[in-house]
């Protein structure tokens, strides 16, 4: 996926999607942490301080998860992994600038959201919804809608589903799942 303009500031999300106009991740999704960008280190950090130990358990186990990106209310992102949140999210340290350079980065979407958020410069709260899926099944209950899931990755199908419905009610989905 080639991107062809980063976002340069907080300005810019000013016409994106609130969460709280939409019922389905307010009702469906918990905020577990923040992210906080680090310009002179090029990365994202979670930041620990104030979560319970229960809570860093969770961010660090692997677990199937979709999880969302909001800025300052804005839905930035979103995403999903069947690795631990915490691996995830440090996976778009890979998008720092230096590994473009060297062609070391593969995917335009980690460069994107990186250097986005590092120019955006906002704590990043991590919002996610934890789900079950049994092996072998055909069919996947998401927030009460049956679907077919043959052939195709759990973590994905519901990603491409949410966002889906967030299109089809906003017209558009999150400026970091643009291509």
């Amino acid at each position: 996926m080639k991107r062809e303009k980063l976002i340069h500031s907080f300005k810019e999300l000013k016409n994106e999607i609130n969460i709280d106009d939409f019922e389905l991740l307010r009702d469906k999704f918990t905020k577990i942490c923040q992210v906080i960008p680090n310009r002179e280190k090029e990365s994202l950090k979670i930041d620990y301080k104030d979560l319970d130990k229960k809570t860093i358990k969770r961010i660090k186990r692997k677990q199937k998860v979709v999880y969302i990106m909001v800025i300052e209310g804005k839905i930035f992102y979103v995403g999903c992994t069947n690795k631990s949140l915490r691996k995830r999210l440090a996976h778009y340290n890979d998008g720092r600038e230096r590994y473009r350079k060297e062609g070391e980065i593969h995917y335009e979407t980690t460069y994107f959201i990186l250097q986005s958020l590092l120019n955006i410069n906002k704590p990043v709260d991590i919002y996610v919804h934890y789900y079950r899926h049994v092996e072998n099944e055909t069919f996947m209950d998401i927030f009460g809608e049956e679907v077919d899931i043959l052939n195709r990755s759990p973590s994905k199908t519901i990603k491409k589903w949410l966002l889906d419905k967030i299109e089809s009610e906003f017209n558009k989905k999150p400026i970091g799942n643009r291509n």
